[in-house]
């Protein structure tokens, strides 16, 4: 058994075993190279290696890494620039989806450019130092493709390059995705506060809504502009103001209204009755009933009353439920949508929901502010607020419906009105359609009948102010409250996902740190070298005439027994390859596993450096009976140890 080299850089040990073999791959090279040398009459001179880390820093594989991080880096300063800001101003070109694409692309081009160039450095700093020869096929598969980098790790060879090419080839893959999904669009609502004017009256008069010429309601004439606020309340039109511009905004105006107090009792129905009643056709009762009245003994003026009777059970026994609200004319503070110049009411309906669970006394939404005392004048000519409302809710919501029973014709109804139409309800459709009071109950209409009213009020300030601005500019308007608004913008930005951003970064800095491992050794290497198959051919067929390591010094005696070890290893390698290729069709992975499964734990070993002529070429320098050894720890760092056993021992 041989004793270590001590001046090998890559610190293998060869057992030398004699081979019988008589093909020489020395012989044929030496052949070939003495007949181009023979036809070329000229003499090679020889190489310049000289080692050295700033000599042979490897700049273009080096640098392409460095602009891959950089690229990194524009990425993650793209994501935070368009953190919260308006799509409108990264759109297009600008698009930070766009940018990152670009980005993306560079630097999976630049890793691959660094990652070829560190794979060169990592096949030949393996060939300097000395490897097995199947690894030549496997260090070269495992750089070319994640399937050889697979094949490679199954076969537990070229471990460290096989590696960095699978993560090279993660980071490349999702790269892109994940950094795209580190930045995404969302929706905001963005408030601003200003002041604005509105064009509504806050106090109506009591003599705007219409004219009586006598006692009765059939002595009312409505005003213009009464009229004109119920017919765009009839109509549905849209409440706009003129000179009034804001955008999605909410507002609180101070408009007239009602200030509303509501009671509710029961009263108990039968309409079983006797038979001389039901022959006698005097049996019958009133289901529902609605009415609009006027109360005038309250402290705060005339009062609207609403009174609703309704039947709310099915069958003929059960209640009516009668209730009556008070609608007291009043200031009220109004919260409003303003959408440019349209206003809207924000609550849906008058009252609170809450307010539901106490039927008795429902308070209203809006705030009351003050009460306006409106009274009945009992003086022909003179304008009247209170029964133009009166009016205008006795044509729109008084309806009642009475039944009889009129013995052999059974169950009448007789209607007037909308609501006991409207507001007919039964359980089924068929039920719908039977006069019979016991299939049948009637929904409450108060709540469309208040809302109704707070519409026409609302109305008829907005219609006031109109009367009162007509002819006037928007700055010369004579009424208007100025009021704060708010303004509601729903804008789409983009916004930064932090987890996700630190995910990408991470994966986008795999590649480029783990390509970095494979330059280690650069320094040892004493020229640039490429993958190039003229390149190989001419380290394989170079002739050497003596061991590589020029650094040692042998006695006479030794030079010739080293010579003629390694004059064996070569026929050996020679042989074995030639076994697997005897067509001349084996592939390198076929090759590789050949000299694998022929020589376990033995394999030869190649190595790649100047000669004593000062010749490059490689030369088998272990085989045979030889095996390879690790690296003993005294010989190197834990470090320089570790990087060699992963990039060359596989």
């Amino acid at each position: 058994m041989g004793s270590p080299d001590e001046n090998d850089p890559v610190g293998y040990e060869v057992r030398q075993q004699p081979s019988t073999h008589s093909a020489s791959l020395k012989d044929i090279s030496k052949t070939e190279t003495n007949e181009v040398t023979k036809d070329a009459d000229v003499k090679s001179s020889p190489p310049s290696w000289k080692p050295g880390a700033l000599r042979q820093f490897p700049v273009y594989g080096i640098l392409p890494l460095l602009l891959s991080i950089a690229c990194t880096g524009v990425a993650i300063l793209i994501v935070r620039l368009s953190h919260h800001k308006d799509i409108d101003s990264w759109s297009g070109r600008k698009a930070p989806q766009v940018l990152l694409s670009y980005t993306t692309t560079v630097a999976n081009s630049l890793m691959g450019v660094a990652f070829a160039e560190a794979a060169v450095i990592t096949f030949w700093r393996g060939a300097v130092g000395g490897m097995p020869v199947s690894n030549l096929h496997y260090v070269w598969a495992s750089s070319s493709s994640v399937v050889g980098a697979l094949t490679s790790l199954w076969r537990r060879r070229a471990v460290g390059v096989s590696l960095v090419s699978i993560l090279v080839a993660v980071s490349t893959l999702l790269r892109g995705p994940l950094m795209q999904r580190a930045t995404y669009v969302e929706l905001v609502d963005l408030e601003a506060w200003d002041t604005i004017k509105i064009p509504v009256m806050a106090n109506m008069s009591d003599e705007w809504g219409g004219m009586l010429s006598g006692h009765a309601l059939t002595d009312l004439r409505f005003s213009p502009g009464f009229a004109d606020a119920v017919a765009r309340y009839q109509a549905q039109s849209p409440m706009s103001l003129l000179g009034a511009d804001c955008k999605n905004c909410s507002v609180n105006v101070v408009a007239f209204g009602f200030q509303v107090n509501c009671t509710a009792t029961n009263i108990p129905y039968n309409l079983t009755g006797s038979v001389e009643a039901i022959m006698n056709g005097t049996l019958g009762a009133t289901v529902f009933d609605s009415k609009i009245s006027v109360v005038n003994e309250s402290p705060k003026g005339s009062l609207l009353n609403i009174s609703v009777v309704r039947k709310v059970d099915v069958g003929y026994e059960g209640n009516l439920e009668h209730k009556v609200c008070l609608l007291a004319p009043s200031l009220l503070n109004y919260s409003m949508f303003l959408d440019d110049n349209l206003l809207s009411f924000q609550s849906e309906n008058w009252f609170d929901a809450k307010a539901v669970e106490d039927p008795v006394n429902l308070p209203p939404v809006d705030s009351f502010v003050a009460p306006i005392n409106m009274t009945v004048p009992y003086i022909t000519g003179f304008g009247s607020t209170i029964p133009a409302l009166h009016a205008m809710g006795s044509l729109l919501f008084d309806s009642t419906s009475n039944v009889s029973h009129g013995g052999a014709v059974g169950w009448t109804t007789s209607n007037s009105g909308l609501l006991s139409n409207l507001f007919y309800t039964a359980a089924t459709p068929a039920a719908r359609r039977s006069s019979d009071p016991k299939d049948y109950s009637f929904d409450d209409p108060m709540v469309d009948i208040i809302n109704a009213y707070r519409d026409i009020a609302f109305r008829m300030s907005l219609q006031a102010a109109a009367e009162e601005n007509e002819g006037l500019s928007d700055r010369d308007a004579k009424v208007f409250q100025e009021v704060e608004s708010i303004s509601h913008q729903s804008m789409a930005r983009y916004a930064m996902d932090k987890a996700a951003l630190a995910v990408a970064v991470v994966i986008s800095l795999i590649g480029p740190v783990a390509t970095l491992m494979l330059f280690w050794g650069w320094w040892k290497l004493g020229r640039r070298f490429t993958m190039s198959p003229l390149e190989m051919i001419n380290a394989v067929l170079a002739p050497g005439e003596e061991l590589l390591d020029d650094d040692d010094h042998y006695h006479d005696g030794d030079y010739e027994r080293q010579r003629q070890s390694g004059d064996r290893n070569q026929r050996e390698v020679a042989r074995l390859l030639a076994e697997c290729n005897q067509k001349g069709d084996a592939s390198g992975a076929d090759l590789a596993n050949h000299v694998r499964q022929n020589k376990k734990g033995e394999e030869p070993v190649l190595k790649y450096g100047v000669d004593g002529r000062g010749k490059l070429s490689m030369k088998v320098v272990g085989g045979g009976g030889g095996g390879v050894r690790r690296r003993r720890q005294k010989e190197g760092g834990f470090v320089s140890g570790l990087v060699d056993v992963l990039l060359n021992d596989g």
